[in-house]
């Protein structure tokens, strides 16, 4: 072989070498690890292989030092979920009743905000923790015969952890294999019946290691809602109603992952409610995701009483037949098209309207496309009717045909005159959404440090 062509293959597997080495790793390594690499690059360079191998040790050994020190803990936050509350505004009374239980509700629902870099180092320590953590909600006690026994608190030990990489940089391969670990013991040695793990991005969790396949398998779970909910046995069947709970709750068992805090506190709370009555979380489903018949189905009799059902819903209080009905009868029917829009931001707020068959889409102007579903068996313009501020976001029908009922400003204060007493639903009702959206989760977790109002 011509030394000149071997010569010439010598530097470009060289020059492949150090791009690889060097330029493809920059941004992926914090910089005491991408020093370290520039270290063995330079003594290679002027002192030669044996003594580049003795800096690559001194390099290696002084990185794990300095980051066990830097980033000595992992975990940035603990809480239970009990004043959290997701996105899903709309869930029936049953299901607030199962999430407010003190003993079967959020408060089981445990929290853990990682932060900072996870390697080799401190992946012990946040394992370590972990098992403290959980193992403080088992009590040990000894038998007659002097055999330990585990007896479990079931009013404090979680059903659901959610672990949110949202503040994580990144996950070398030797932390995420010992997450994966972490999930199997979570789930198996202390009875967890849903870990979910948050990659607070749509990019995934910061790691060349495919985590989200082995944290997601691949698992049962409702996507027709519709068809899951007429086969939802009817309470007239206890046999066939067990049976059904038992088959459904399996979906909300086992590890999965989600791109936000919302949704894994979404899916931490239907796997909550599914554990009491799968057919609640059916039907908020069914509520949310689909528009139920079409508008023709309905006669207005129909449409009238489904509003007073809807007033019913969302009325923080039970509200006797008479005075919804005296409400419901203030309100006038309006139809909207496609993409026709129900009122535009900035305009005056002039009334507020009962979402009763079809979709909308919350829309605000002038930002990067932030969006809001409303999905019907909503109330909307409560606020501004109440305060009178303009309406602060434009709304749009998604649906090929939306029906709303609105009451005017105008009849509202007429009813505040005539009978307050019955206006006052309406107040609630504004407190109840206003309440909502301040204990959201996202302006309630760690970021903020905020406290719930």
């Amino acid at each position: 072989v011509p030394r000149c062509m071997a010569g010439t293959l010598l530097l470009h597997v060289g020059i492949d070498l150090f791009l690889e080495g060097v330029y493809d790793s920059l941004g992926k390594f914090d910089w005491l690890e991408y020093g370290g690499i520039w270290l063995i690059v330079l003594v290679m360079s002027f002192y030669g292989m044996e003594a580049a191998m003795v800096a690559g040790g001194i390099a290696a050994v002084s990185t794990y030092a300095v980051q066990s020190v830097a980033y000595l803990n992992p975990i940035r936050g603990i809480m239970p979920a009990t004043t959290l509350r997701s996105s899903h505004w709309y869930r029936s009374h049953a299901a607030e009743a199962v999430l407010e239980n003190p003993v079967e509700g959020r408060n089981r629902i445990l929290v853990v905000q990682l932060q900072g870099h996870l390697f080799f180092g401190n992946m012990a320590y946040f394992t370590e923790q972990i098992h403290g953590l959980l193992k403080r909600s088992k009590q040990y006690s000894n038998n007659s015969g002097g055999m330990a026994t585990i007896v479990e608190d079931v009013n404090d030990a979680p059903l659901v952890v959610i672990m949110d990489f949202s503040l994580v940089l990144s996950i070398d391969s030797s932390a995420a294999h010992a997450i994966v670990k972490l999930k199997d013991i979570i789930l198996k040695q202390y009875d967890i019946q849903l870990c979910i793990f948050v990659t607070g991005s749509m990019d995934g969790f910061p790691t060349e290691y495919k985590l989200r396949d082995q944290l997601s398998p691949p698992m049962k779970h409702v996507t027709d809602v519709q068809s899951n909910s007429k086969h939802c046995p009817s309470e007239e069947s206890p046999l066939l109603t067990r049976q059904h709970q038992e088959e459904q709750s399996f979906e909300y068992v086992g590890s999965r992952v989600c791109d936000s805090l919302d949704l894994a506190l979404t899916e931490a709370e239907d796997a909550l409610i599914a554990r009491q009555n799968p057919c609640i979380v059916e039907e908020d489903n069914r509520v949310f995701l689909s528009p139920a018949k079409d508008v023709c189905c309905y006669t207005v009799d129909e449409e009238r009483a489904e509003c007073t059902t809807i007033l019913k819903e969302i009325c923080p209080q039970n509200i006797p037949d008479d005075d919804a009905a005296l409400i419901i009868s203030l309100f006038t029917r309006e139809a909207y098209k496609e993409n026709e829009k129900i009122w535009v931001q900035g305009d005056e707020s002039d009334s507020v309207k009962l979402l009763v068959l079809g979709q909308l889409i919350s829309e605000l102007e002038n930002e990067a496309g932030t969006t809001e579903v409303v999905a019907r068996k909503s109330i909307i313009g409560e606020l501004g009717l109440v305060n009178g501020n303009p309406r602060m976001s434009t709304l749009r029908c998604t649906s090929e045909e939306a029906v709303l009922y609105s009451m005017s400003r105008f009849s509202f204060e007429q009813l505040i005159e005539r009978n307050p007493r019955v206006a006052r639903y309406i107040d609630l009702i504004c407190v109840k959404y206003l309440a909502l959206r301040v204990q959201h989760v996202s302006n309630r977790i760690f970021e903020t440090r905020c406290l719930p109002i």
